[in-house]
């Protein structure tokens, strides 16, 4: 299998990636929205710079979005004809199709879950149909997720209980250990908050991607609260292992959602909008200046923006503006880009 990028072709590499590559990750989205359209969920593919052992960050959209963007030549997938031949009954019928499974199968082994609302863990679980004990697939994620997906979701219920006939492997990760994703990649797990309903509290998760061989970190949040708005402050103690390595130049990208342009706090049910983002990375910049360091080589890349069916200026227009003015008025020194679906990022 061999990724080529808006259809310019690569040459698969030979070589070790450490030798072969100067970035640390590769990042590609197949879902960046945060509802209510179903077909846009959040879902982001994570991969070292070679683009071959890959992590979905969030199962929101998988195997619909990744045919969809290969029919619109988004991303080419190379496959092997013998791959396309494997039933023996000729070739399939529907070639994206086909190619966007094999490329699920043979790259996509790991779905690194952050919480259990059902815009980041639908397709992961309607798909899961297809994994089969001969290539099963990981889930990820802290105990309260895990736990969750297998108490309410994989129970025989609302879904089979796939992991008892060994097409899922429930994997539970934890602090203070980084555990390994893939051979070049390993996660240190973040508790956040995600707001509450009707009294009870939800937990998020942001995750500490880190490459194994060049030492380069990338922090991934998946649904998060502000700390001012929150119960308990818990994004504090993500800023101030981020800011360490910042001021080390060890981490240069921040994935993170910025749900709406400027609401009401009673409005956002634990989620940021621009003033509390602004706010938060202030929190993230003084960490770092404190420690000699600078922000002015951090991009924060803005995913999770919700739509609705009647708005008439695009919400990207008005959160970027947002996003810029508010930082020009605390002197916040970072890149912002609003995520894009089907769009490859690569950085060190």
């Amino acid at each position: 299998m061999h990724v080529t990028v808006e259809g310019k072709a690569e040459k698969p590499p030979r070589k070790r990636y450490s030798e072969t590559s100067n970035e640390s990750f590769t990042l590609y989205s197949l879902g960046t929205n945060g509802g209510p359209l179903e077909t846009d969920c959040s879902a982001h593919l994570l991969s070292d710079g070679t683009f071959r052992e890959i992590v979905s960050i969030d199962g929101g959209g998988h195997l619909s979005a990744l045919a969809e963007l290969i029919e619109k030549k988004l991303l080419t997938v190379d496959i092997d004809e013998r791959d396309l031949l494997q039933s023996g009954d000729g070739v399939p019928l529907n070639i994206v199709y086909a190619k966007a499974w094999l490329f699920s199968e043979q790259g996509i082994k790991t779905f690194l879950i952050s919480h259990c609302h059902f815009d980041h863990i639908y397709a992961c679980v309607i798909n899961s149909a297809m994994f089969g004990p001969q290539n099963p697939r990981t889930i990820v994620g802290l105990d309260y997720v895990i736990n969750t997906l297998k108490k309410h979701i994989f129970n025989n219920q609302v879904w089979p209980a796939l992991d008892k006939a060994g097409f899922i492997d429930f994997k539970i990760i934890s602090q203070p250990v980084y555990t390994n994703l893939t051979s070049t990649l390993s996660v240190l797990p973040f508790p956040v908050n995600h707001g509450s309903s009707f009294g009870h509290e939800l937990k998020s998760s942001a995750f500490l991607i880190r490459n194994n061989i060049s030492d380069r970190y990338f922090i991934a949040f998946g649904d998060v609260e502000p700390d001012k708005v929150a119960s308990d402050s818990l994004n504090i103690y993500v800023w101030k292992v981020c800011a360490e390595l910042i001021a080390k130049k060890k981490l240069t990208h921040i994935l993170i959602e910025c749900s709406t342009p400027d609401i009401p706090d009673a409005l956002l049910f634990g989620h940021f909008c621009p003033r509390h983002l602004v706010d938060e990375l202030c929190s993230l910049q003084s960490f770092v200046k404190d420690l000699g360091g600078s922000m002015d080589n951090v991009t924060v890349l803005i995913t999770h923006l919700k739509s609705h069916p009647l708005q008439a200026i695009n919400p990207e227009v008005i959160i970027m503006e947002q996003l810029e003015a508010l930082s020009k008025s605390c002197s916040l020194s970072v890149n912002f880009k609003i995520v894009k679906r089907g769009q490859f990022y690569r950085f060190s």
